[in-house]
């Protein structure tokens, strides 16, 4: 089963750094400008990866320990 993960971060150089930090924790991950989605928050950047559980663990503490809105959405299947 495949989710989306959303991180909330207002300050926009911030989002940056913690986008590239996530990259490097991440093995293979493609780096996109999300479209508009009208049901789920707007992106201004995206990071697509698949993860092992030990690695998501890592980017969940990341986000914690920074104090950000994470939001776990399942990815439609299309």
């Amino acid at each position: 089963m495949q989710y989306r993960y959303v991180i909330i971060i207002p300050d926009k150089t911030t989002r940056l750094q913690v986008a590239s930090e996530i990259r490097t924790l991440c093995k293979k991950s493609n780096t996109f400008i999300p479209g508009n989605n009208k049901n789920f928050y707007k992106a201004d950047i995206g990071i697509e990866s698949v993860v092992d559980d030990k690695t998501l663990r890592k980017i969940d503490a990341l986000i914690q320990r920074r104090g950000y809105k994470l939001f776990k959405k399942r990815k439609s299947q299309n």
